[in-house]
């Protein structure tokens, strides 16, 4: 064979392979052969997004540049604000001082924990709506961390959140009397409670059934568990007719004496809690939602280093897929009842890895990648294959007024992604609307009195039987009343108001928090009425 038929045949080789490599994702239509239509189909080409700002849009970034305050607690680290970007690729600020809770799965609304010093309302929850630029807040006078736990099934603006304040002592000492369990609207603020005293919980994956613990004084001390530490005992709550009653364990093989820390599978079919029993141990127990039966499984160690000699300190519990729950001393394949040593990191890439921010997200889409850089705090766009895309700075994003602190390069002053929504606000939306509080007018409160008061009124209890009026120290029923004031008495409505079902009936009280003059100017709740009548009323 000749030189020039040898060159020949390497080209030809040469050439072939290169319309292979150009084939693909990042091929064009000139790129692909057409030597032989009949057998090859040439490809579509792929439309490629254009990498703009506009492709971060629904990103979250918690950062010191949008604003600061101190912590709520002793101990806690300052609170940073916390905004969006638009649709336009514009940084806009929600906050100044806020920690993200959730978002309602399809828009238009993100809720956050609202912070600010000295203010009457911090500690209260806010919604912003990405189509109006608009803040709503969630009254309501309880103290402590919020977690959102879901979206109700009926409604896309109400969801159910709880309130947190130093529960977990109850683990160990048997004192402190719980969360609350509240059902929020976040187009009018309104906020209904629909639980107290629990401790932990879990929403179901369709949104109609919450697993909650309540909780009782252990009896039978153990080496695990010291006389006088906290019993939890399983319930659940219907979302559609608002009755709660307790789980049922009746087709246990073994009775557990507490019942605690509910799972739901991500499909809804099971349900796992960590039982204790009169054995002194801790077990797995799984049951199944369609027929209630139950399965005890292998036990779980507690840590012994844990400060709570109740041994409820057992770590973190998880579904890792249908079939398969995750405990820090084994995996259970609930299909076979097997269990295998667990895996040392369950949470997979794709989950938040923090509660409040992290340093990367990946957009709902799947098809980007944001992560900020630990030095310069720069964003940086990547594909799903790791590709660098574009770079853009905090400076670029934002244009609003920015606070400098002075704490440049530490802990404090850095920047965080607090995750990506699959909505943003629309391009017009470039600032947030001032927060409003709910009124009587927009307020809800079904089977009670409507108001006939508001906040900043000056009232009296009105003139009856000559039954007095409880004063409260919460606006709730239960042992805590802190005065009993006579008909006549005067006083200014300085809160609420708060929607209080009354458990096991089918009316409400709405609450108000007052303060009386003629009782050295104590504060605390009265309800307006029933269906008997009002207890309070309008001075004439």
């Amino acid at each position: 064979m000749n030189n020039k038929m040898r060159f020949l045949i390497v080209a030809i080789l040469f050439a072939s392979i290169a319309c292979q490599a150009l084939t693909g994702p990042f091929a064009t239509d000139d790129s692909i052969s057409t030597a032989t239509p009949e057998e090859i189909t040439p490809q579509a080409t792929p439309t490629l997004e254009p990498i703009t700002e506009k492709s971060l849009a629904g990103l979250m970034i918690y950062s010191p540049a949008l604003g600061i305050a101190p912590g709520p607690y002793m101990g806690d680290v300052p609170i940073k604000g916390f905004g969006v970007i638009n649709k336009n690729g514009n940084l806009i600020k929600i906050t100044e001082a806020g920690l993200f809770k959730g978002h309602s799965p399809s828009g238009p609304y993100i809720v956050f924990q609202f912070y600010e010093a000295n203010s009457p309302a911090n500690d209260r929850l806010r919604s912003f709506n990405v189509n109006t630029g608009e803040t709503v807040e969630i009254v309501n006078e309880l103290e402590g961390e919020k977690t959102l736990l879901g979206w109700h099934s009926s409604s896309p603006s109400k969801f159910i959140y709880e309130n947190n304040l130093e529960w977990y002592l109850f683990e160990a000492y048997g004192y402190f009397e719980g969360r609350e369990i509240i059902l929020a609207d976040a187009e009018t603020g309104e906020a209904t409670l629909l639980l107290e005293h629990t401790f932990q919980s879990d929403l179901s994956p369709d949104r109609t059934q919450l697993a909650y613990t309540t909780g009782q004084i252990i009896e039978t001390p153990g080496e695990h568990m010291q006389e006088g530490a906290g019993c939890f005992q399983p319930h659940i709550y219907r979302m559609d007719d608002s009755s709660s009653s307790a789980f049922d364990t009746s087709q246990l093989s073994e009775a557990p004496l507490c019942l605690a820390y509910p799972n739901w599978s991500p499909d809804g079919e099971r349900i796992a809690w960590i039982g204790y029993f009169v054995d002194d141990t801790f077990r797995a127990v799984v049951f199944n939602t369609s027929d209630g039966t139950g399965t005890i499984h292998g036990e779980m160690e507690v840590y012994a280093s844990s400060q709570f000699r109740s041994g409820w300190n057992i770590g973190e519990t998880m579904w890792i897929d249908n079939s398969t729950f995750w405990t820090k001393d084994y995996e259970l394949n609930v299909e076979t009842g097997e269990t295998i040593p667990p895996r040392e990191n369950p949470i997979p890439f794709e989950r938040p890895v923090n509660r409040y921010f992290s340093d990367f997200a990946t957009r709902p889409d799947g098809l980007l990648v944001a992560t900020l850089g630990e030095s310069d705090g720069k964003l940086t766009l990547s594909n799903a294959q790791g590709n660098q895309l574009a770079v853009y700075s905090l400076d670029q994003l934002y244009q609003g007024e920015r606070n400098d602190y002075g704490f440049d390069q530490t802990e404090l002053m850095t920047t965080y992604i607090t995750g990506w929504l699959p909505f943003a606000p629309e391009a017009g939306i470039e600032g947030v609307v001032q927060a409003h509080v709910p009124t009587v007018d927009n307020f809800a409160c079904a089977n009670a009195p409507h108001p006939r008061v508001s906040v900043g009124d000056t009232a009296r209890i009105t003139f009856t039987d000559g039954t007095s009026t409880f004063l409260r120290s919460q606006p709730e029923g239960g042992d805590n009343v802190v005065d009993k004031l006579p008909e006549g008495t005067e006083f200014e409505i300085i809160g609420g108001p708060i929607c209080y079902p009354r458990p096991g009936r089918n009316d409400a009280y709405v609450y108000w928090e007052i303060r009386v003059p003629s009782r050295n100017n104590r504060t605390g709740w009265v309800a307006e009425g029933d269906a008997d009548g009002y207890y309070i009323e309008p001075l004439p």
